[in-house]
């Protein structure tokens, strides 16, 4: 989408992708809101893409790849997105135009984690269906703050923050870290694609990369 948002997320794309050999052939930049993207499928077809990366969210994806599939243009291109372009929330609308979507997710229901497992089968018989990311690091920042203060031996609020700096502790993601220097919460992250309406993980990326270094100079 046309605003800061989609245009930071395209350019941190495109650097990253030029920087392991990709070419950029175009980019296109919506408004947000966009309703009908049918004029810029001319200049999607005539730039000739092998990939086409987009960031638009919500109601905006589902109209997006919907057009996209209808009219042919997603046909033979490899689509991939930010995450929170296809989610648990719109991958229900979007159908079958999201097949073969790729993304970046910190969560899926699929993990092979121990305390997912358990998670995951608690989640559905309080609510019948399956979680999603902001249930699950909700669930997980309760057991962080437990770990902090179990580490702590107390619940005082300075002694609780300074535990926290550094501390591991489980979560249906797997094993999360807040970094000390910057208070950044490192994790795996995963690639998934959508195959037959659900997402497949299709790789791993390790939390040190995903995140980038440790450059905050205020703690």
């Amino acid at each position: 989408p046309d605003y800061e948002m989609g245009r930071s997320t395209v350019a941190s794309f495109r650097g990253m992708a030029e920087q392991r050999g990709a070419t950029t052939v175009g980019q296109l930049f919506a408004p947000l809101g966009t309703k009908d993207y049918t004029p810029f499928f001319g200049q999607i077809r005539s730039a000739h893409p092998n990939v086409l990366y987009t960031s638009v969210a919500g109601n905006d994806t589902v109209r997006l790849l919907t057009q996209m599939s209808s009219y042919g243009v997603s046909k033979g291109l490899t689509l991939i997105g930010a995450a929170g372009v296809v989610t648990p929330q719109n991958i229900g609308a979007l159908g079958a135009a999201a097949n073969g979507f790729i993304t970046a997710a910190a969560y899926s229901p699929e993990l092979n984690v121990p305390e997912n497992k358990k998670f995951v089968a608690a989640f559905r018989a309080a609510f019948n269906e399956e979680p999603g990311l902001y249930a699950t690091d909700s669930y997980g920042v309760v057991y962080f703050y437990k770990a902090a203060v179990e580490k702590a031996g107390s619940t005082d609020t300075a002694k609780v923050r300074a535990a926290m700096e550094g501390l591991k502790w489980d979560t249906p993601e797997g094993v999360k870290q807040m970094r000390a220097g910057d208070h950044q919460a490192i994790q795996e992250m995963y690639a998934v694609q959508v195959v037959d309406g659900k997402f497949k993980i299709i790789g791993k990326i390790d939390g040190k990369v995903a995140v980038g270094p440790d450059t905050c100079t205020r703690f």
